[in-house]
């Protein structure tokens, strides 16, 4: 007797169950897991739960210079050194810091609350230096320090005179002493093996129109991040570049690999041999 099959739609039934229950759900395409970004999920034809409601929690500023106490650290163009008072009171001990400023100590004095930023700055054991061009600054022997820095901080850049509505003739400028500083940090010693060029600049124009990743480009640097400036990680410091409401940020810069070209490889490889070259050329096409 031949056997009957019976088709069996229980299955089927259950699905049509769920989706009268739930609605229709939407497949969401694999992606790796470097890709996967947090989002709220999707629920359609349901009711959203109240725990999906409720706003992330605020991510807490990020410090580039808090875990810095142990490298070497030098700050160009500082006014009333107030960033550096701020470093020190962050790591308590800041006998690697230097602080640079252009003008005189009596310039410096001059100003609001510079007085007890430099005697916070000593206490801490820092080093200051007044009188410093950044344009001039070509190795690290000239701000003390023969073997470079791991960290060179330049906190908003700006030539002397400034207006959030730069003229071509002063973003020109700008562009002028960025090249310059951007030049002694990839030519000369001023950075260390593995040492970072750190330079914030505010977000609009005309700072925008500056092209800082450009320029750095030119002189053999590339950019490793840029992450936004959070002022209130620093308690006391001010800056006097004119800002355009949009925040700041803070670019990271470090020397570029230079590639070794295929004649330098191969004379790497064999010795400088052609004939050496060919030797091993012919005995990998021997075999099977």
């Amino acid at each position: 007797m031949a056997k009957i099959k019976v088709r069996d739609n229980r299955g089927q039934a259950r699905k049509k169950a769920k989706l009268a229950a739930y609605g229709k759900m939407r497949r969401v395409p694999k992606v790796g897991a470097h890709k996967l970004i947090s989002a709220a999920p999707v629920f359609v034809g349901r009711a959203v739960p109240k725990q999906h409601l409720q706003p992330p929690p605020a991510r807490k500023p990020h410090n580039l210079y808090a875990n810095d106490a142990m490298n070497h650290v030098l700050l160009l163009g500082e006014g009333d050194f107030g960033f550096a008072a701020s470093l020190a009171t962050l790591w308590g001990d800041c006998s690697r810091l230097v602080a640079t400023a252009l003008q005189s100590e009596a310039d410096v004095l001059s100003r609001a609350g510079a007085e007890d930023n430099l005697e916070t700055i000593r206490a801490c054991g820092g080093t200051v230096l007044f009188g410093v061009d950044v344009s001039r600054l070509h190795n690290g022997h000239d701000a003390g320090r023969k073997k470079g820095f791991d960290r060179v901080v330049f906190n908003f850049p700006l030539v002397s005179g400034g207006r959030p509505r730069d003229p071509p003739a002063l973003t020109a400028a700008n562009q002028l002493l960025l090249r310059e500083v951007f030049h002694n940090a990839s030519t000369g010693s001023l950075l260390a093996e593995g040492g970072e060029l750190h330079i914030t600049v505010p977000r609009g124009q005309p700072y925008d129109g500056w092209s800082l990743p450009t320029l750095a480009k030119l002189a053999r640097l590339r950019v490793k991040r840029a992450v936004p400036f959070d002022l209130t990680s620093f308690p006391g410091y001010t800056s006097d570049a004119p800002h355009t409401g949009g925040g700041a940020l803070t670019y990271t810069f470090v020397k570029a690999e230079v590639r070794t070209a295929p004649d330098e490889q191969v004379q790497k490889k064999f010795g400088g041999s052609a004939k050496e070259m060919n030797k091993q050329r012919r005995k990998k096409a021997r075999k099977p």
